[in-house]
This record gives structure tokens, C-alpha cells and sequence, in this order.
């Protein structure tokens, strides 16, 4: 399946471009190299199938951009090396002080939407960092944005139709990453993406310590029951996930 295909070629990715995840530069390349080969894939896959409805998602559409965001650590890492490199200090300073000013620890999927919070990355109703979006961002999407602006007035009845293949691609992704992170030790965990962001301005060692096999990130990891982080649980081989798996979900 082209899914599998995908993930191990982000495992094998990342890997390859970081035998030691101790230099940032190749983890953000190798992420970038994951991203575009998702993205390929898609493509393909969107050629071969004729009956596949057409995604509504365009510029300004910022709908989804008040749900919350899950990635791995090395994709928070790689966004925030862009946005280091491309952002003027003043753009660098109110998007950290947007950050700093929401808090987000712990906050369920549900929790995020009904709240309704702004991702810290969107200005004027667009991405400010869309080339390096993590892949969750990418694989969002909506057929139908009628849809879309009812999930944003009621996020409990939320029903949006998408492309489940789009979605799919960028998740394999996700899990080979995930895999790739369990071969260097790191937590296979995903991280809320507004959380780990605070965990990078608050402390400027953050990422070193991570690359020198710290867990700094661990306040901003998702619950192991949360559904988002149980979807991978067929693809970690990771002995404390099985075992919250497999014991009684706590009340």
C-alpha cells in the first residue's frame, strides 16, 4: 500500500539525513524532504483517480486554522528554524508574543475547538509560514468550505467531508517519523504545535537539549489516550504506548 510505502521512506528519510539527530540543519532538511515526497504521492494518486471530488481549500480560507495542530518534534523544529531564517524581527516578535499569550497545555481536540484559538501562525486570514507547515496542516482538507464555516460556529457538530487519501498521505508521514523517533530513543509522541513552539521561546537551549537527547517538549506532548496519538499505536514499536493500550483507560 502506498501509505506504507510513504512512511518508510519518511522513516528511512530521516534516518539517512540524521544519523545522529544532533544537527538541525539535516533534521530540517530531512523533514522538508518527507513533506515534498507526501505531497508527490498525492499528486500521483490524484492523477490516477478521475473521480475523486475536488478539495474546496484555498488562499484566505483560515477556517481550519482554530483547530488545534499535532506534530512531531522534529517538524516543530524545522518551522521554527523557518521561521528564524524568514520572519523580520518585528514579524518574529508579535508571532512569539501570540504564542506566549495562549494557553494551550493539555487541551483536548474538542477542547481546542469550542475555545476556538487562532493558530499563532496565521496573519490576515493566511499561513505566515506555509512552506513549512507540518504535515498535519497539509493533509487537512475540506470538500465542501459550507461545511467548514459550520464546524467553526459549532466545533462539537463538526462534519466536514475531505479527501481521506490527502489526509492518509501526510499521516503515513507522520507515522514514519514517529518509527524513525523510537530508533534514536526519542518519545514517539506528537506535541500540541502551539505548546512546543512555547517550549522553544521560553527556553533558547530547547532544541539542543532535544537534539542531545533531552525530552524539554514533554509538557507540550498530547495525552497517550488522546484519539490522535491511539492512531498510531500499529505503527510505534513503543513498549509505553502498548502498555497504555493495553491497560484500563484511567477516569
Amino acid at each position: 500500500m502506498i501509505e506504507f510505502a510513504i512512511a518508510e521512506f519518511a522513516r528511512a528519510t530521516f534516518c539517512e539525513f540524521v544519523v545522529e539527530p544532533k544537527c538541525r540543519n539535516a533534521l530540517s532538511h530531512a523533514v522538508r524532504a518527507i513533506a515534498g515526497l507526501a505531497e508527490q504521492s498525492y499528486g500521483q494518486m490524484e492523477r490516477a483517480t478521475s473521480s475523486r471530488q475536488r478539495i474546496a481549500c484555498k488562499a484566505g480560507c483560515s477556517h481550519c486554522c482554530y483547530m488545534r495542530v499535532v506534530a512531531t518534534v522534529p517538524e516543530v523544529i524545522a518551522l521554527a528554524d523557518f521561521v528564524a531564517l524568514n520572519f523580520s524581527k518585528a514579524q518574529f516578535a508579535a508571532m512569539r508574543k501570540r504564542v506566549m499569550n495562549v494557553k494551550t497545555r493539555g487541551l483536548t481536540d474538542e477542547q481546542w475547538g469550542v475555545a476556538h484559538h487562532a493558530c499563532p501562525l496565521l496573519v490576515d486570514g493566511e499561513c505566515s509560514a506555509y512552506a513549512a507547515r507540518p504535515l498535519e496542516c497539509r493533509g487537512y482538507n475540506s470538500t465542501d468550505v459550507r461545511a467548514c464555516r459550520a464546524a467553526a460556529k459549532d466545533y462539537l457538530e463538526w462534519e466536514v467531508p475531505m479527501d481521506a487519501a490527502l489526509m492518509s498521505t501526510f499521516k503515513s508521514a507522520q507515522a514514519g517519523l514517529l518509527q524513525a523517533l523510537t530508533h534514536f530513543g526519542h518519545s514517539p509522541r506528537l506535541v500540541e504545535l502551539t505548546a512546543a513552539l512555547r517550549v522553544i521561546f521560553r527556553d533558547e537551549c530547547a532544541i539542543d537539549r532535544w537534539l542531545a537527547g533531552e525530552n524539554p517538549f514533554a509538557e507540550a506532548e498530547i495525552d497517550l489516550w488522546d484519539p490522535e496519538q491511539r492512531a498510531f499505536l500499529p505503527w510505534v514499536p513503543s513498549d509505553e504506548l502498548r502498555t497504555e493500550a493495553g491497560s484500563e483507560k484511567p477516569r
